[in-house]
């Protein structure tokens, strides 16, 4: 390899180093923001494997964040709601808008200690270099439900 080869090759490298750089800072930038966030925030492909949980996910659902990436999204359902959930993302997937879930359903999450609170999920497409996404914001309505019930007593 020539003088000239190996230059080229110097700044090529460069030049891929600091993009991978610019990407990791973004993503720390990126990371921090979605940390401070009150809700759920977790970010899935198009399989439903968990990439991404901010650390309100952690918390609200019981896991450590190394937990919870690379599971399929379904493992945060109740049992009995998992199979069907497996069809309404292939649904989306299909036709990807930013929406809420399952606006007439009562929804619910599971934690990892198998207790079940209802929630409310919104749905975001995300379209990067790496690939296409989707982002699920959750809320607990736990208190919101029980005050509901109160008041119909």
């Amino acid at each position: 390899m020539g003088t000239k080869s190996k230059i080229e090759s110097f700044e090529q490298t460069t030049k891929t180093l600091h993009g991978h750089r610019r990407r990791l800072d973004d993503r720390i930038n990126f990371s921090s923001i979605l940390n401070s966030a009150t809700n759920a925030i977790i970010l899935t492909d198009q399989d439903g494997v968990i990439s991404f949980v901010n650390q309100q996910t952690t918390e609200l659902f019981g896991y450590e964040q190394d937990e919870l990436i690379g599971l399929k999204i379904e493992m945060l359902l109740p049992e009995r709601f998992q199979h069907r959930y497996v069809d309404h993302r292939k649904d989306y997937n299909t036709n990807q808008k930013i929406r809420e879930m399952g606006i007439s359903l009562n929804l619910f999450a599971c934690r990892k200690d198998g207790t079940e609170f209802p929630c409310e999920v919104g749905l975001s497409p995300l379209k990067t270099a790496d690939g296409d996404y989707v982002v699920c914001g959750l809320h607990d309505i736990s208190i919101r439900k029980h005050a509901e019930g109160a008041l119909f007593c």
